[in-house]
């Protein structure tokens, strides 16, 4: 299940991505600002919501508040994430 996770402090988010990763999840950055994230382990979207909501609320909790968001990331639903290259050609594409 892939979600979206925005944050409003981009030198903090390496070190959420290392945290995901740590945690069992596959995870790329999208920009400075954001990232996308598979919970492998999750049964159903809202389960990995629900559950990588709790971590990051907890992980900003742990870095003085700062401002994290998420939501499910429905335009390619799957296990796996695309290589970079081809997200950023499909964005060209749609603009």
């Amino acid at each position: 299940m892939r979600v979206t996770i925005e944050i409003d402090t981009p030198h903090l988010l390496p070190q959420l991505l290392d945290r995901l990763q740590a945690d069992g999840c596959s995870v790329e950055a999208i920009n400075s600002h954001a990232c996308r994230v598979v919970h492998s382990e999750a049964v159903d979207m809202d389960e990995a919501v629900k559950e990588l909501r709790f971590f990051v609320r907890a992980w900003a909790g742990g870095h003085n508040g700062v401002t994290v968001s998420l939501r499910p990331d429905l335009g390619g639903i799957g296990e796996t994430l695309a290589p970079r290259g081809a997200e950023e050609a499909e964005r060209r594409q749609a603009e």
